[in-house]
This record gives C-alpha cells, sequence and structure tokens, in this order.
C-alpha cells in the first residue's frame, strides 16, 4: 500500500498553478572552488532521495482529495525517474552571461507532476568552479526544509551518512488554530475586526506597484545581486539601532520602492506593502522545530511614512513583531477561514479562478515580496569547497530573497517578464544596496557622515541630473 500524503492548503496552491507561469519552485544555487566528481556526485544525489521521502513523490488524483504518493525506494519506477532527476550539462560555469540565462531558464521549467519526481539537480562541470543547481518543487518543502536537504547533501560529498527523515503529516491549521471553539471564535472575531480596519485605511491610501501592468502571468525572470557590506556589520548596525537584519532589509526594500515611486517625501499618501514569510512550525502545540514539508504562512508590512529613515526602520520592526505575535498567539483565525475556502474546490477550477482574477486584476495586492533562509554559514563546516551561494523562486510579483553566506548578502531579484526592463532591475539592485549602507549607519556613523557632507564643497545650484 503506498503512503499518500494529504495536500495542505499551501501546497494545493502550488500543484494548482504550477506550469501557470513557470514552474513552482525554489532554485539553489551552489559554486565549488575545486573541481566535483559528476559520479559521486549523482551518488549522493540518489542517497539524497533516498533519505527524504518527499522527493520521490508524484501528485495523484483520489475520489475526494489529490494526494503526494510516495514512490517506494525498491519501486522500479524510481531509477528510470532519477534518470531524469540528475543531470550534467557543459559550456555554462564561470561564463555569468551564460549562468544568467541558465538560471532564467530553470525558473520557468514546469514539472510534470503526476508524470515525474518533483526534483531536479543540474551539475554545470568545470575543472575549477563547477556549479550545482538544485531544483526543487514547493510541493516537497519550503525554504528551512531546502536548506536541511542542502547541508545533507554536502555532508554526503564530505562523506558523511544522510540521516533518513520521516513523513510530517501534520496541517497547518494546527500550528495556526487554537485549541477549543470559543477560543477559535474569539480568534477569528479579532482577525476579522483586524482585517476590516486594514481595509478601510486602505482606502485613503494608493498602493505602489513597481511593475507595469501584466493582464496576465508571465515567465518569471531573476537577477542575482551581492552587495559589497559586511553582513557582520549589518547585524551590528541593526542591533544598535534596536532591531534585526531582516528588519533593516525590508525597510531597504520598502524605501527603495517609495523612491521609485517618487513619493519619498510624502506622509500618508501612497502605500508600499511587503508581504514577508513566516515559519509557524514553533506554534504548533507542542511545536514541531524538526518537520519537514511547507510550514510557512504569510503576512504584509505595510508603510505610508517614509521621509524619516530612522522612523521607517522602527515601524517595520515593530510591525514584524507584531505579525509574529499574531501567529504565537494564533490570532489569524478570520483569515484562516477565508484560505481554507481553496482546498474544498479542484486544482483545475483553482487554476482557473488565479487565471481570471490575474486578467481582472484582483489578485491581492502587494509591493513585493521579501523572503530569507537566513545565514548559511554552518555549511562551512563541510569540507567540499563552497564559495558561492544564491536561492530564488518563482513569484507573480515583485519578489525579493536573501541568504547570508561568508559575511555578504546574496540576492535575488526576481520579477515577471515585462514586469520591468533588464536596466531597471538592475537599477533597483544598486537602490536597494544603496538603501542598505544608508539605513546600516548607526546614529554616530549617520552624524559623522552627516558632518562630513556639510563640510563637501555643494555644486552650483543650477546643476542638475536628469533621471
Amino acid at each position: 500500500m503506498p503512503h499518500l500524503i494529504p495536500l495542505n492548503r499551501s501546497e494545493r496552491a502550488y500543484a494548482a498553478l504550477e506550469g501557470v507561469a513557470g514552474s513552482v519552485s525554489q532554485v539553489y544555487e551552489m559554486t565549488f572552488e575545486r573541481p566535483l566528481d559528476a559520479t559521486k556526485l549523482r551518488t549522493c544525489v540518489r542517497a539524497l532521495i533516498t533519505a527524504f521521502p518527499r522527493t520521490r513523490t508524484r501528485l495523484v488524483a483520489g475520489t475526494l482529495s489529490t494526494c503526494l504518493e510516495v514512490l517506494d525506494n525498491t519501486d522500479p519506477l524510481l531509477e528510470p525517474l532519477f534518470d531524469e532527476v540528475f543531470g550534467v550539462v557543459h559550456g555554462v560555469a564561470a561564463n555569468e552571461e551564460r549562468l544568467h540565462e541558465y538560471r532564467n531558464a530553470l525558473l520557468a521549467e514546469p514539472f510534470a507532476l503526476g508524470r515525474s519526481l518533483p526534483v531536479r539537480f543540474r551539475f554545470a562541470d568545470h575543472p575549477t568552479r563547477p556549479t550545482l543547481f538544485m531544483i526543487v518543487h514547493h510541493l516537497v518543502c519550503d525554504g528551512r526544509g531546502m536548506i536541511q536537504m542542502i547541508d545533507a547533501l554536502l555532508g554526503a560529498l564530505a562523506g558523511k551518512p544522510i540521516e533518513p527523515v520521516a513523513i510530517d503529516r501534520p496541517f497547518m491549521r494546527a500550528a495556526l488554530w487554537p485549541k477549543g471553539v470559543m477560543a477559535r471564535l474569539r480568534a477569528a472575531m479579532i482577525d476579522w475586526r483586524r482585517m476590516r480596519a486594514q481595509k478601510a485605511a486602505a482606502r485613503s491610501v494608493t498602493l505602489i506597484d513597481p511593475l507595469a501592468p501584466l493582464s496576465a502571468f508571465t515567465a518569471p525572470r531573476v537577477l542575482r545581486h551581492t552587495p559589497k557590506l559586511s553582513v557582520k556589520k549589518l547585524v551590528a548596525a541593526a542591533k544598535a539601532q534596536d532591531t534585526s537584519l531582516n528588519a533593516l532589509t525590508l525597510a531597504a526594500v520598502t524605501l527603495v520602492l517609495a523612491r521609485r515611486a517618487g513619493v519619498a517625501e510624502t506622509v500618508d499618501a501612497r502605500e508600499v506593502a511587503v508581504r514577508i514569510s513566516v515559519d509557524v512550525r514553533p506554534y504548533f502545540d507542542p511545536p514541531r522545530p524538526n518537520a519537514f514539508g511547507n510550514f510557512v504562512a504569510s503576512f504584509m508590512v505595510r508603510s505610508t511614512r517614509f521621509s524619516d529613515t530612522a522612523a521607517l526602520l522602527a515601524d517595520v520592526g515593530a510591525q514584524l513583531k507584531e505579525g509574529v505575535r499574531r501567529f504565537k498567539d494564533h490570532e489569524r483565525g478570520f483569515g484562516l477561514l477565508l484560505d481554507e475556502i481553496g482546498t474544498w474546490i479542484g486544482l483545475r477550477l483553482y487554476s482557473v479562478v488565479a487565471r481570471r482574477l490575474k486578467t481582472r486584476g484582483k489578485l491581492t495586492p502587494m509591493s513585493a515580496h521579501y523572503s530569507t533562509v537566513g545565514s548559511v554559514d554552518f555549511f562551512a563546516r563541510h569540507d567540499v569547497g563552497l564559495c558561492e551561494f544564491a536561492g530564488f523562486a518563482p513569484n507573480t510579483g515583485l519578489f525579493v530573497t536573501s541568504v547570508s553566506f561568508r559575511d555578504e548578502l546574496r540576492m535575488g531579484i526576481i520579477y515577471p517578464a515585462g514586469g520591468l526592463t533588464t536596466a531597471e532591475v538592475k537599477t533597483l539592485a544598486v537602490e536597494l544596496e544603496d538603501a542598505l549602507a544608508e539605513l546600516g549607519q548607526t546614529p554616530a556613523t549617520a552624524a559623522v557622515a552627516a558632518t562630513v557632507s556639510d563640510m563637501a564643497p555643494r555644486p552650483a545650484p543650477a546643476v542638475a541630473l536628469s533621471a
């Protein structure tokens, strides 16, 4: 009897939207400073799929629901399917232009979820700087699970065995709902009132959307960017301002979008709304810190005041804390009820509805989505020569990702084709780096910078730079 894993509400969306605009996957790029043996790498990848059951699943339709069917390691279908999982490509590694084109191709390539495994590994061989791409469909797991898989793979390359991972089946509602009927009614009422207040406030502001209007989903594009800023110094600066690196980066994204829209000096007229992802594993009762699967929810961070960067950073930090508190205290009841509606309709109907909402411009309005997996410096304990690491995923709007590795913030800017030009994205990346540097100044450093600026010679008033 095969193992069947029911889909939670997020996974139903991932399955329904697969192929609508590329793939609902995550792509992780690892570059090494020493050669890798393709045969050994293939063996390690096969061991990874053996240890992680969700990597050998297929989407199957049942009588009343759609599930993930786990193939047994002895299933005769598994080996021919694995032949499609691992591949070697040539002429791509150590060439930034070709790597850029290959990233875009990987993001846009869909999965045949009912006929193939939901993972791909593409090894761009090179004698001195080989690159490994791990492409995993979101049905397998969220970002935290992806990092767990990569850590296990790097360990296998270093000669360590991969520990088997259990099949977890807890539904996200167990982490989001409080226990007891009355507690759930109270949570739904609190959330309903909050959503009504937000909707009323939204009527008085105009959302800033950095993308050109698109009436249909288009293929995703990605630009990698690594700011020339020390992560350790950014973290220290964030702590000096009583906030976090997460808040600092989110405030930088907000500030850049406001300035690009030309509203940095206005107050309460236009709004930047950035969606941020939250790991809900700590909010199970008891907590499930090692659960493998998709256990991520999200909320919006909204900003309307941009002229005072210190006040913006403090406001973003406060909203992050409040958003996490609402998850911790299980106050997301009404929104959860609305999200669960999607689990009662078929995947095809879900896909049709999503396409029509996009055509009518009725998808959830937001300026951007920001997500981070934090620091992966612990990868360095595996002596395999990993020197570059980055991760990115497609999205229906502007998506900014980040990961900290070797004291650098490796960022990805993902956008739908036609939403921005290549030149605009490159400019956005530079502006984001400048905003991080600006917000990363401690009060003392900012005061010194202001003094130096006041002492610097001023250009003639008549001189101006055109956009």
